[in-house]
C-alpha cells in the first residue's frame, strides 16, 4: 500500500504500540522526508529504504514453516525494530538500512 502524500511520520513515547503496519500489509512511502520512532519498546513494525530512496514499513512475522512466512521474514531481517529512528532525508547518512 503506498502513501504518496505522507511527508513526515512521528511515533513517540507509545509504550504500548505494538504495530504500526498491520501483518500481511506493506507500507511504502515514496515523499517521506522524516521519520522519528522513539520510546516504542513493543514495536514489531521494522522500517527500510529500497534503492529509489522510498522508506518502506513492515510488520515482523513469527518464523514457520509455511515458505510465505519465511520468506516475508527474511524480506525484513535488516530492518530497524524495537529501536530509535531519528531519519531525515537531508541528513548524508541514512540510519534506515537499505533493502534492494
Amino acid at each position: 500500500m503506498k502513501f504518496y502524500n505522507l511527508e513526515r511520520l512521528l511515533l513517540e513515547e507509545l509504550p504500548g504500540l505494538i504495530q504500526f503496519c498491520p501483518k500481511g500489509y506493506h507500507f511504502v512511502f515514496p515523499k517521506m522526508m522524516e521519520l522519528k520512532v522513539r520510546d516504542c519498546p513493543k514495536l514489531t513494525t521494522g522500517f527500510f529504504i529500497d534503492s529509489q530512496a522510498f522508506v518502506h514499513c513492515k510488520t515482523k512475522v513469527p518464523y514457520l514453516v509455511e515458505q510465505d512466512a519465511v520468506e516475508e521474514s527474511t524480506t525484513v531481517q535488516n530492518a530497524i525494530f524495537n529501536e530509535n529512528i531519528d531519519w531525515s532525508r537531508w541528513l548524508r547518512k541514512s540510519q534506515l538500512p537499505h533493502i534492494t
